[in-house]
């Protein structure tokens, strides 16, 4: 695959891998092997895919409260990914989800899978894949989780951890996120659903306009021109058709969602 911009460039990947290792406690050459097998997979049409690659044993991941992980499981962390064009300016886009959320029939004991947010290092059967590949093309994009870790209770499975007041509540999460921030210094922030932009609120305190992302409206975190859109998947499918007729879009199309929802916000954002 020819491209005209660079997947996880070691040169910009190096203060990212300097985050996860320091704040999220992974070994640094496990993030050297997690990163490699990304961009292999990533640029060839023949790799063999997998859904995660890894482990991280759960005691590396201590700042974010040893007994808050006890009775566990489908624990997961996801790595951000950073796609340039080395040495151009271009506008940078911060694309924010929830979580690394995991399956409910994986169960590793005492150790959280990695995988890079959306599986987007895989484009087999991925319907992010599309958009994120086109924005990449012309923005520098930065894909990453408002929360870095995700498990789900043991004895109640339904239960997971955007559910925890405690948890979410942890300083690690803002800490990480700044971190992130002002290492790529994004022009905005795409938040992709409700409770990605939930979660940031959440963060910084501040109270989104509805539960139910609808009307384009320009939020402010740490000074940083903030969006939200609907997800794109599942039954948040029938709200991002409703947000883009709403807000005077083209039809909806879930492989080119994201993309298209990124220009009505460009276009929002020139004309003020």
């Amino acid at each position: 695959m020819t491209t005209a911009y660079k997947f996880l460039s070691d040169k910009y990947l190096s203060p990212v891998k300097s985050i996860c290792a320091n704040k999220l406690g992974i070994d640094a050459l496990q993030i050297d092997e997690v990163y490699n097998f990304f961009h292999s997979t990533f640029y060839s049409e023949n790799a063999i895919l997998k859904d995660k690659f890894g482990y991280v044993p759960i005691q590396n991941l201590n700042k974010f409260n040893s007994y808050l992980l006890k009775n566990k499981t489908s624990l997961g962390v996801d790595l951000p990914v950073w796609f340039t064009k080395p040495e151009s300016k271009r506008l940078k886009i911060f694309l924010l989800s929830m979580d690394p959320l995991r399956t409910t029939d994986e169960n590793i004991n005492g150790k959280a899978s990695l995988n890079s947010p959306f599986s987007i290092h895989q484009k087999k059967g991925n319907n992010y894949f599309n958009s994120i590949e086109k924005l990449a093309q012309t923005f520098d994009l930065y894909v990453t989780d408002v929360y870095k870790l995700f498990y789900r209770d043991s004895d109640n499975l339904k239960s997971v951890s955007n559910e925890n007041p405690e948890f979410i509540a942890l300083s690690i999460h803002l800490e990480i996120l700044k971190a992130e921030l002002s290492m790529f210094q994004p022009d905005f922030i795409l938040c992709l659903g409700k409770h990605a932009i939930g979660g940031l609120a959440k963060l910084d305190k501040f109270k989104p306009n509805s539960s139910i992302v609808s009307k384009l409206t320009n939020y402010n975190f740490q000074g940083i021109p903030t969006f939200a859109i609907p997800h794109a998947s599942g039954v948040a499918s029938n709200w991002a058709k409703k947000f883009m007729q709403i807000n005077g879009a083209k039809d909806y199309n879930q492989k080119n969602y994201i993309l298209d929802a990124t220009e009505l916000i460009i276009n929002f954002i020139n004309k003020k």
